[in-house]
This record gives C-alpha cells, structure tokens and sequence, in this order.
C-alpha cells in the first residue's frame, strides 16, 4: 500500500500537503515503509497509484507516481518492478491514466511533437516502434499502448479532440471498455470505446443531454457495469446501474427533493461578449414568470480554474431559498471556467481575465434587453475566483446590480481573509452599505458542516430577497 501523510518535520510542502509518498507492507510499522518518492517544499503534493490492470488473459500491476509542481503542472513517473523511477515523456500540463494495456493522456495544452534523438534511436533498433511526430489539441483525450509508449513510440490513437465549442467531460474505464463524456454546447454526449486486435470502436450511449452526468465503474477490474449519477437544476440526484454495450439502465436510488419545482423551467440562452465571443447561459424561472423586466434575479458566476459552471446541477439551498419563493436564478458560463476546454479557460486568464468581466456583464445586460429583470432587481453572486469577478464588475458597472453577495473570504492553504476585510473597510470609509459576515470555520468551503451551510444559504438569499424585490 502507497501512503503519504505527514511523517514528521519537512515532509510537507509549503501548501501543507504531504511531500513524501511510501511503500507500505501489512503488518509491519508505517515508521519502517519504504520511501518511493518525495517531492520539493514548493511542490503542491505528491501521490502514487498501483493500478490492477486486465491485459488479455493476464493481471498486470503498474504503478504512476505524480509529483504535483504547480496546480496545472506535473512530473509523473512509472514505478517498475525493481523500483526504479522513469518519468514518462508528456507535457507538464499533461495528466496521465492507465487502463488495460494503454496509457491515457488528457492534454491542457497543445503538444507538438518532435522526433528526438532517443525516439529515432530506438525506432531503428525496433521497427515495430513507431516514433512519428504528431501534433496534439488542446483538450484531447490520447491513447497508446503502455509498452510500446515506454519503447519509443508516439503514435497515439485520438480517443477524444475537442471543438470551439465541445470539450471532454469526464473519462471512466471499465473492464472492456472506455467510456467518454463530450461535452457539446454544454450538452452531454457519452461514447463508449473498445479495444479489440489492436482496433478501436465507439459507439454512442442513450443518456440525457441536459444536466450533469456522472460515471463510476462499479470494479474497473472485474466488471462492465457502471453507476451513472444524473442531475439537473429541477431534479435532485439520481442513481442508475448501467452496463457497457446496452442503453438499459436500473434505477436504484434518488435524493429526496428538497423543494417544489412543479412549474419551474430551465432555458439555455447566449448572447455576444464584447470581443464577439458567444457566452451561454442557464435561466431558471418561477411558476407564473411574467418577462416584465420587475423579477428578482440572481446572476452567478465564477469564471476560474477550467471549472464549468455549465451545466446546472441540482442545489438544494438555492431551490428552497430562491427559486420556490419566486426568484429568477441565472448561471453564466463565462471565460476562465472549463465548459469548452482549456482554451476557453486560457482565453481569461493573466493579462486576459477582463474577458471573463466583460463576459458576466454582457450576460447581466441580455437579462435586461431581454426584460428578464432591470439593474432595480439585478443582484449578482459569487465565491471564491467567483468573489474575485462579482466584486470587479461591482466596480465596473455599478449602475447594473442592486445587491452584491461576495463568498467565501474565509482561510485556507491559498486564500486569506484579508483582501475580504480590507475592501470591508475601504466601503465602511467611503459610506457605502455593507454587511460583513466571517465563518471561522469551514475553511474554503465556507461551512463546516450542513448546518452552518444552510445559515449561509439563509444568510445570502434573505439579503437578496430583500434588496431585490
């Protein structure tokens, strides 16, 4: 068993998480585990995975060792039986997976391939290797044989590459075969791929488009079936059997509903950002919505990370607190998140971030061309990078929102509550109207526990109701 954890002084890294990974045998002291790698101080973390691989009629154990240097960069390295360490030739934005004989790599960034000395060495001692030079997408999802890759080879088979506006959800393997969310103007398309004699087939899954989805095999070692999790803004989570090759699914359980949405409609739009871009958005309104511009809307949005916003999954909160009382609620799926793919995220990052302001307003402005709501009923939310961006364009156009909810200035590893007490300040100095409120606890969540979620929650949207009705 692979451990990390905090053996002792220096061996965390400046992010406080564990710097060193070791190999540990049943019965025997974790002080006397084996050390397999350790990591630099400023690294973010280390880990290590044995996988238990299926390779036609063979078990095979392969183990990838990851050190994690920034949040979007990182070195991983194959563990081999003797123990020795072999960094695997991949970009650093790149992340690695194994499953049955092939190496999986999902790129955040394009990767132009070179043919190298050693590549081109190797292929003329084997000419069964392949080490062709080939350029790789951003966001597409690789696939190659473990060994061949190990030998030289480069020849990747394209499982997934994405569009302007189509990006990988999730990947997830079972025995015998590799499923694939496509995520397709924000809407979901599931493949399966097999692999049989060297050749790869796909074949499309029936499952809802709207909504989020996720997959999880049930034993990616011994079995085909796999759970599916489905949810959207109206209906809580659901969960279903599934087994690769068939479209039947079992449903076996579902949370219980924690609002009335009967009357309640979800409706995708988009509008032109100020470069042109075409920015979706989610609209969910209340039973006997009169597009009269008079609606208390709520505009969310975050922006940050590759993280999609798109699309909505159910929230209990939001639902009891805004939307049964008769609130618009609007997610905006603006530059900086993840719902197309990294370029989308690269495209509001640094020097570019004014996309994503300028995005979340242009949203704000359809709402009020549209007569959803006017700036009298507009307030707009956020945490975290999402904070970061409500607080911005508080700044930018002030005279497009009545209310502010900035989230999450509470500590953690990344995130200190300065920035949050010092603006709080600077807007008590200037006469501004201000409620501040801190949960020591929780850190970036916010909360520590459903009990203090459900204060906030009341907290956010009673300020809300208030200022916006």
């Amino acid at each position: 068993m692979y451990v990390r954890t905090d053996f002792g002084p220096g061996t965390l890294t400046d992010s406080g998480y564990p710097r060193i990974v070791k190999r540990w045998t049943r019965g025997t002291a974790l002080a006397s585990a084996e050390e397999v790698f350790a990591g630099q101080k400023p690294d973010i973390s280390v880990d290590a995975t044995q996988h238990h691989l299926h390779i036609g009629d063979r078990v095979v154990y392969r183990t990838l060792v990851r050190r994690g240097v920034t949040f979007f960069t990182n070195e991983t390295f194959h563990r081999a039986e003797e123990g020795k360490l072999v960094k695997l030739d991949l970009p650093a934005d790149a992340e690695a997976g194994l499953w049955r004989d092939q190496l999986l790599v999902t790129l955040r960034g394009a990767w132009k391939r070179t043919r190298n000395a050693d590549a081109g060495a190797v292929a003329q001692a084997n000419a069964n290797v392949n080490a062709a030079t080939g350029d790789y997408p951003a966001g597409a999802l690789l696939a190659i044989d473990f060994d061949r890759f190990m030998a030289g080879a480069r020849d990747f088979k394209r499982l997934y590459e994405p569009g302007p506006r189509k990006s990988l959800g999730q990947s997830a393997g079972t025995l015998n075969t590799l499923l694939v969310n496509e995520m397709s103007e924000v809407q979901n398309h599931v493949f399966e791929w097999s692999l049989k004699d060297g050749q790869w087939t796909r074949r499309a899954v029936d499952l809802p488009r709207d909504g989020t989805i996720a997959m999880q095999p049930v034993g990616d070692d011994e079995s085909n079936d796999y759970f599916v999790y489905l949810s959207n803004a109206l209906q809580p989570t659901a969960l279903a059997l599934a087994r690769a090759g068939s479209d039947q699914r079992e449903a076996l359980k579902h949370l219980p509903a924690f609002f009335n949405a009967s009357g309640l409609n979800v409706a995708q739009h988009e509008v032109r950002s100020a470069d042109g871009t075409r920015i979706p958005y989610i609209e969910v309104t209340p039973k006997g919505y009169r597009q009269n511009g008079r609606a208390p809307t709520i505009l969310y949005g975050y922006g940050g990370f590759e993280i999609p916003m798109l699309p909505r999954a159910y929230s209990a909160g939001n639902g009891a607190a805004w939307l049964e009382r008769g609130g618009v609620f609007v997610v905006a799926g603006i530059r900086g998140g993840g719902e197309f793919g990294p370029d989308w995220h690269d495209a509001a990052i640094k020097v570019r971030k004014q996309n994503s302001y300028d995005d979340f307003i242009a949203v704000a402005e359809d709402l009020i061309a549209r007569k959803v709501t006017s700036p009298a009923h507009l307030g707009i939310m956020g945490g975290s990078n999402g904070g970061l961006l409500v607080g911005a364009v508080a700044l930018h156009r002030p005279e497009l929102f009545k209310a502010v909810v900035c989230q999450v200035p509470t500590r953690d590893d990344r995130v200190h509550p300065g920035h949050a007490r010092k603006m709080a300040a600077k807007m008590n100095d200037q006469k501004h109207d201000l409620l501040y409120y801190e949960n020591t606890e929780g850190g970036h969540a916010g909360a520590a526990n459903n009990t203090q979620q459900a204060r906030m929650n009341a907290l956010e949207y009673t300020f809300m109701a208030r200022e916006l009705r």
